[in-house]
């Protein structure tokens, strides 16, 4: 591979895993915000930390899906060695549980 594709790799790589990052981030800010939301309506129940949880959870999968896939392309694409390969292996496996 060329060394221009291969910076190319490497950005698109690095972008990916910044949306992870943003999306991780801005999960658990809009979790917080609809947990007070729900505080200050008066709604607030006995549930509203599980809710609080499971919505802060939601962001953390879905931003760790984009890591995964920033982990894949930098595996495949950049680094196909056995080494980077076993380190996507016991991400995907922790992941997984």
């Amino acid at each position: 591979m060329n060394v221009l594709g291969e910076d190319l790799l490497h950005l698109v790589t690095r972008a990916i895993e910044w949306c992870g990052i943003l999306v991780i981030v801005l999960g658990i800010v809009l979790a917080t915000w609809r947990y007070v939301q729900r505080s200050r309506s008066g709604k607030a129940e006995d549930h509203s930390l599980r809710h609080y949880r499971a919505d802060v959870g939601r962001g953390i999968l879905l931003g760790l899906e984009f890591l995964v896939a920033a982990d894949i392309i930098a595996t495949v694409a950049i680094e196909p060695t056995l080494k980077s390969l076993a380190v996507l292996a016991g991400i995907i496996v922790i992941r997984t549980f």
